[in-house]
Order: structure tokens, then C-alpha cells, then sequence
């Protein structure tokens, strides 16, 4: 546990211990007679009864007393206090949600989060008005905890417990991104695996979300031998390879994961069995690369142009990309050959 933790749940149970040995009068003030009668009356009857059904009625009419009053911290003692006077009653996950919400809506949130983690560590899930307070706390500590630990358990009891509740495919997609940033690469290329199992699965806010686990996966368990660390070498391997007009000999050079051929105007490059197979046949004796690669290159992606080609269009602009994957030192950062823009460039690039 980090340091800033165990000191939040030090003064956290300072507070509590001395919130907990104040004179039982602090609930009872500015109540009339009849009030306090009842509330004192209410509070007795609790204090060594088993029958939790019967305690949960009189729970609730407590609440009613303390929700009111101007200190919003009785309450939370009184529950607190509580349930650790009754571990065994089945109701005390639900009296602890209803603290850490609390907590929760004053902006206490590491005292928020230090209850619902509580919650689903050390009591038993109880349904209320037809909702799990487990899977309430899993989604509570999910929408605020940094923890790369404890959001990946989190998720994997969502799925295990929760799946009726969840979108399993979604919630694979966090565990690989969880996986991913804790450097268990394996594990992440398992979840992105299972995300894409599921055909119709979703992550709100990232459309690519499909695209990027799909490359993950494709990167991840196919050796990749047409990358190099200079963008230099590889053009002159793949300008060499040209000259052989041999479609077997530049494709060592192309992309095996998602190569394109498509026109500028796509909004999305299309994948065609030409750009893999036939390059070497549409080359003739006025085929050409330039020497420079052109002006809207940058240090992540680069276009070079060629022309002279006897397919579609006469002018081709060969792409470069900068590798993005860390899951594998030695490929990231490395070049490769993506794909081919078909004509001339009629418009500027957003970093031009």
C-alpha cells in the first residue's frame, strides 16, 4: 500500500475512534423530549439484538434522526459504529454504501474509496432494490481509482461475478489497456483476444477501439521481419526490390499487418490484393522514386512518391510509419512500409 494510503487510513480511523468514544448525547441534541425518547429507545434496542430483519426498520428510522441534522458526520459514526458492534448482521454492506456515499457526495473521496473497497473485501454482497452493492462498489472504485492493481481486479470480478450485468467484450478491452499500461503484455494480448471474440462488442468514446486490439494482436504474435530502425535502409531496400520488378521480392518489404492501397479521398484505406501481390507487374521502364521524401513527412510518418506506374493511377505515394508498440522493444520505434496513396496529392495533410 502506497504511503499516502495508509496515512489517509490512519487519520481515517483516528477520526473514527475518536468520532466513536463521544458521549452518545451528540446524536441527541436539539431533539424535544419525545424525540430523544424515541431515538434513545430505538438506539437500545439495537445495541444486542441478532434479529437483523427487525434491525434494519429501526436502522432506517435512525437514519431519519441523524440524515437531518446539521452535523452530516453522525450518521456515518452511527453506522459505522454499528456495524462494528454487529459483523454478522447480513445488512452491513449496505449500511457501509450508504457511508461511502456520503463520503462520497462531501468530496471526502479517499474515505469514500477506502469504504467501498472495504465493502467488497470484507462483507457479504447484499441486494437492494434490485441492485448488487458489490457491483455498485466495483463500478464506484473503477470511476476513481489510479491503481493499476486494483482496476484489473476490479474487472476480472466484474466479469467472473457480473457478466449478466456488464458487457463482457468491453470490459476485456480494459483489462488489455490495464494489462498493457502495467507492462503484463502477455495478459494484454489475452484480453484484447477475448474482446475481439466478441463480435458486437464496444468501448463507448473509442471507435477504434476494434482496430487498435486487432493490430495488437496481429503485432504481437507475428514475427515481424520487414522493420528497420532507419527509415533510410528501408527505402533502399525497398527501391532495390522495385528494380527487380519482382512482386515476391518487395513484398518482404510490405506491412503484414493491414498493408493499404486506397486514394487519398478514402476515409478509410481499403485493403486490396493487388497492393501484396502484383506490385512487381505494374512496374515499367518510366517507373520512378524520388529522392526526397515529400514536405508533409514527419518524425512518426513519412511519403515518398513514385510515378510512372501502369495501374489505376500514374502517380503512387509510398507510406512510412514509425511502429507504436512497446509490447515488443524490438520492434517499437522501428519503420515500416504501411501502405500506398494512390494519385497525386491534391490537398495538405493536418501537420503541413
Amino acid at each position: 500500500m502506497k504511503k499516502a494510503d495508509c496515512m489517509t487510513l490512519l487519520f481515517l480511523s483516528l477520526f473514527l475512534l475518536i468520532a466513536t468514544s463521544c458521549s452518545k448525547d451528540m446524536y441527541t441534541s436539539g431533539l424535544d423530549k419525545v424525540q430523544k425518547s424515541e431515538f434513545e429507545s430505538i438506539s437500545a434496542s439495537l445495541e444486542k439484538s441478532t434479529d437483523y430483519e427487525k434491525n434494519y426498520i429501526h436502522m432506517m428510522q435512525i437514519y431519519q434522526f441523524l440524515d437531518k441534522k446539521d452535523d452530516p458526520e453522525l450518521l456515518s459514526v452511527f453506522l459505522t459504529d454499528y456495524v462494528e458492534s454487529h459483523p454478522e448482521d447480513p445488512f452491513n454492506a449496505y449500511y457501509l454504501y450508504t457511508v461511502a456515499l456520503r463520503y462520497k457526495g462531501q468530496e471526502a473521496f479517499p474515505f469514500a474509496h477506502y469504504y467501498f473497497s472495504r465493502i467488497l473485501h470484507s462483507y457479504t454482497d447484499v441486494i437492494y432494490q434490485n441492485q448488487s452493492i458489490h457491483f455498485l462498489c466495483l463500478k464506484e472504485i473503477l470511476g476513481s481509482s489510479q491503481d493499476l492493481e486494483e482496476k484489473i481486479e476490479c474487472y476480472k470480478e466484474l466479469i467472473s461475478r457480473f457478466s449478466d450485468k456488464v458487457n463482457p467484450g468491453e470490459i476485456y478491452f480494459y483489462l488489455g489497456d490495464c494489462y498493457g499500461e502495467a507492462g503484463q503484455w502477455d495478459l494484454a494480448a489475452q484480453s484484447y483476444k477475448k474482446f475481439l471474440s466478441y463480435p458486437e462488442a464496444t468501448v463507448p468514446g473509442n471507435s477504434s477501439a476494434r482496430e487498435y486490439a486487432s493490430d495488437f494482436e496481429a503485432y504481437y504474435t507475428t514475427r515481424v521481419t520487414w522493420s528497420y530502425a532507419s527509415l533510410d535502409e528501408l527505402i533502399s531496400k525497398v527501391s532495390a526490390a522495385l528494380r527487380t520488378r519482382k512482386s515476391s521480392e518487395i513484398n518482404k518489404y510490405t506491412s503484414k499487418v493491414k498493408f493499404f492501397m486506397s486514394s487519398w479521398e478514402e476515409q478509410e484505406a481499403s485493403q486490396e490484393a493487388l497492393a501484396t501481390t502484383n506490385i512487381g507487374s505494374f512496374i515499367n521502364s518510366s517507373t520512378r522514386v524520388n529522392r526526397e521524401l515529400d514536405k508533409i513527412s514527419n518524425a512518426q510518418e513519412a511519403y515518398l512518391k513514385t510515378s510512372g506506374w501502369d495501374f489505376r493511377m500514374n502517380t503512387w505515394y509510398f507510406y512510412f510509419r514509425k511502429i507504436n508498440f512497446p509490447a515488443n522493444p524490438e520492434i517499437h520505434g522501428n519503420w515500416e512500409w504501411a501502405g500506398i496513396y494512390l494519385g497525386d496529392r491534391v490537398f495538405s495533410r493536418s501537420n503541413e
